[in-house]
């Protein structure tokens, strides 16, 4: 079989899709018309899409041939962030942005639609297209997919995130364990308020609460073996609308990150303990609020090792990731069903200014990496085939 080729068009469709849908981007659960704009899409590719998981889509590609049943998913929401980017394709919803490269993703699939239909006397068994919502939002929109059935007789699916870390033409990727599980927490801190003149009328739940912080870093410090690798972070912490007045109450929110089953549900034990103890020392108390998030990623290793194959056999660069990372990923969920794996599209340019990180309201990447995606994930596809057929 002839490797499917990549043409500059793919390029230009690939851009078209992304920067439609960064001028219209959509948060977690709400992406109404990001699927519907997919729906089109597919239609006019000649593939029959339909609603997944509320606000998702799924498209299937089913040769005459039979084989293996592989699935490609990407992410769909945008994140509620202002973005600050001064290009013609900006945001044009106030306080929503594609700040973390999903518009990217949605277009590597998009152009992987394309090819596929071009190319369809090429492939063998089923390819599954996934475009998931609600990656950034717990419980994530992954765990719907997985109960819709869609993933039931799947051999394996494969994923990928663009980051500007890694320049265009590259990826990178490990076996095993590569992104870290993720709980989240809020404490209400409840005390007594009243003048800021008199403290000793008042239990300072602000004072608490910085007590909080400070003591929940020695969870991670004092109560986890150095060689594990965990993160507690507190993201937010509210309290107060006067600089005269103690208030009744503080909210603290925040993530912890690990990479062991095992540490996770101790640092969560400890936490608990923790903050009820130090609340109760100063007289206040705790409305505590502790969840539990998305899974460690954890790669196959043979799926891993065809990425990477793929990869090198286009010139495209690869990074054995030596250690893994401690963001989470609701991609995560689908290595419980089916062998995954998922690795990291390199999208930045110094030279064009693409080098701010994920998240950040200047987030941007370049283009040139979308088909880059599509080539890694086809000869993957490709080799899987092959795969299939020797053992024929």
């Amino acid at each position: 079989m002839n490797k499917m080729k990549i043409t500059p068009e793919l390029l230009q469709y690939c851009r078209e899709v992304r920067r439609h849908l960064h001028r219209n981007p959509e948060i977690s659960f709400e992406e109404e018309k990001t699927s519907e704009y997919i729906l089109e899409e597919l239609n006019k590719l000649g593939l029959q899409g339909k609603r997944l998981a509320g606000t998702g889509v799924y498209t299937v590609i089913e040769a005459d041939q039979p084989g293996p049943v592989i699935a490609v998913r990407a992410d769909i929401d945008a994140l509620p962030v202002q973005e600050k980017n001064d290009v013609s394709y900006a945001s044009t919803v106030p306080g929503v942005a594609h700040v973390c490269g999903h518009d990217g993703h949605v277009a590597v699939l998009m152009g992987l639609a394309a090819m596929l239909k071009k190319y369809n006397n090429d492939v063998l068994g089923k390819v599954i297209l996934i475009f998931q919502p609600a990656e950034e939002l717990l419980p994530g929109g992954a765990v719907s997919v997985i109960g819709s059935g869609l993933l039931e007789g799947v051999d394996s699916i494969l994923g990928m995130h663009l980051t500007t870390l890694l320049p265009t033409g590259t990826i990178s990727l490990r076996s095993g364990s590569l992104m870290a599980s993720i709980n989240e927490f809020c404490v209400k801190v409840i005390g007594r308020g009243g003048h800021g003149s008199r403290p000793h009328d008042c239990i300072d739940p602000i004072i608490v609460g910085t007590q909080l912080v400070n003591a929940w870093q020695s969870i991670i410090s004092r109560g986890v073996n150095p060689l594990e690798a965990a993160v507690l972070t507190v993201g937010s912490f509210n309290a107060g609308t006067a600089a005269n007045i103690i208030p009744e109450t503080a909210v603290l929110k925040g993530t912890v990150r690990t990479l062991s089953e095992k540490v996770r549900e101790r640092i969560k034990n400890n936490f608990l303990k923790l903050t009820e103890e130090i609340c109760k020392a100063y007289g206040a108390s705790a409305d505590i609020s502790y969840e539990n998030g998305y899974p460690v990623l954890i790669n196959d290793e043979r799926i891993t090792n065809i990425i990477g194959d793929a990869a090198i056999s286009n010139s495209i660069k690869l990074f054995n990731m030596p250690r893994p990372v401690m963001g989470s990923e609701d991609f995560a969920y689908y290595g419980h069903v089916c062998p995954a794996a998922y690795f990291f599209l390199g999208a930045g340019n110094v030279e064009k200014g693409y080098v701010h990180p994920n998240h950040s309201p200047y987030f941007n990447f370049d283009e040139e990496s979308l088909p880059v995606g599509v080539q890694v994930i086809l000869t993957t596809l490709e080799r899987l085939w092959a795969e299939e057929r020797k053992n024929a």
